[in-house]
């Protein structure tokens, strides 16, 4: 199987929501997803949509807490 595609979207206020929901209808299969966000409000708005999923998804507060890899697409 060949590697996941990695998207990191940072921030998931108003607009960074709708970039995560589209992102979270991607085939979980082929994409891996990384967010950043430190308003845990915007996670609780966000959690059950993230729960119904099978997208992979890590979850940072800060950019500083992430470790150093390759994102095929940042958002």
């Amino acid at each position: 199987m060949p590697n996941k595609y990695k998207i990191l979207v940072v921030g998931i206020g108003d607009i960074g929501r709708r970039h995560l929901e589209a992102c979270l209808n991607l085939p979980g299969e082929h994409y891996a997803l990384t967010t950043v966000e430190p308003n845990d409000d915007n996670w609780a708005v966000m959690e059950p949509a993230i729960r119904e999923n099978t997208i992979r998804i890590e979850r940072f507060s800060s950019i500083t807490e992430m470790p150093k890899v390759y994102f095929d697409v940042a958002v």
